[in-house]
């Protein structure tokens, strides 16, 4: 079973389960259809996580220090069909973990402080950025502030964590502009 890591040093891998990452170095990690092998070490080392749905399939999720919605939030930005599993226990943190169905968007905006790193866990997704899009596939992407930008799947989900700089409220929407 292969694995999406993200480090502490905010490097995205994919490992092979088998070969068992040092998981005191993980911020987050999914798993696709989890194995009853694998929900039964993560027992035994008594490592955090959770189920989701990601579009009907279950996606394990590991993790240190996320609050799960239950149930998960819709989002409340214009257009945005994003749906939202967890954020940072400590919101000054600004770690949020969206999921995209097939075929949806999120709303097009730009933050005038904050800096978005988008890390693509499971599936696909495009982010739009000043007009050309960017594939992400299992990889990270970095959004500075003052630029506009929306995320779009197409036939395949997407899992993301969103990681944001520069608000010192951590996840509060005040510096979301948007862009028809």
């Amino acid at each position: 079973m292969e694995l999406s890591v993200l480090t502490k040093q905010r490097e995205l891998l994919r490992v092979e389960s088998d070969s068992f990452y040092d998981w005191n170095n993980i911020e987050v990690a999914t798993a696709l259809e989890p194995s009853k092998d694998l929900l039964g070490l993560l027992k035994r080392i008594d490592q955090s996580f959770e189920i989701v749905d990601f579009h009907g399939i279950p996606c394990c999720v590991m993790h240190r220090d996320l609050y799960f919605y239950d149930p998960p939030l819709s989002a409340k930005s214009p257009g945005s069909k994003a749906v939202y599993y967890a954020r940072s226990r400590v919101k000054i943190n600004g770690l949020l973990l969206q999921h995209l169905p097939p075929q949806t968007i999120t709303s097009r905006h730009y933050h005038e402080a904050k800096t978005e790193t988008y890390y693509n866990l499971e599936g696909r997704c495009l982010i739009e950025v000043d007009g050309e899009d960017i594939l992400l596939d299992k990889c990270s992407y970095e959004i500075p502030p003052n630029v506009v930008h929306q995320v779009r799947t197409e036939d395949c989900a997407s899992l993301t964590l969103l990681e944001i700089i520069g608000d010192p409220e951590g996840l509060s929407m005040d510096d979301h502009h948007y862009v028809e």
